[in-house]
């Protein structure tokens, strides 16, 4: 049981590491205007993901 309970810790614990992102808000924002992208909350089935936003339900869509 225990082996059990130190897995699902390991688990959570590299699911949660991973998403973490290395950009700070800003960054991201302009990364989005670099490619001349725009924030939405969700993408047309025309546009591309490109990636978060300030927040992270805003989308960068190409």
């Amino acid at each position: 049981m225990k082996i059990h309970l130190f897995f699902f810790i390991l688990l959570f614990w590299v699911t949660i590491l991973q998403a973490r992102s290395e950009l700070e808000p800003k960054y991201r924002f302009e990364r989005c205007q670099a490619v001349k992208g725009t924030c939405k909350t969700f993408c047309d089935d025309v546009e591309y993901d490109y990636g978060y936003c300030i927040r992270w339900r805003n989308r960068c869509c190409i």
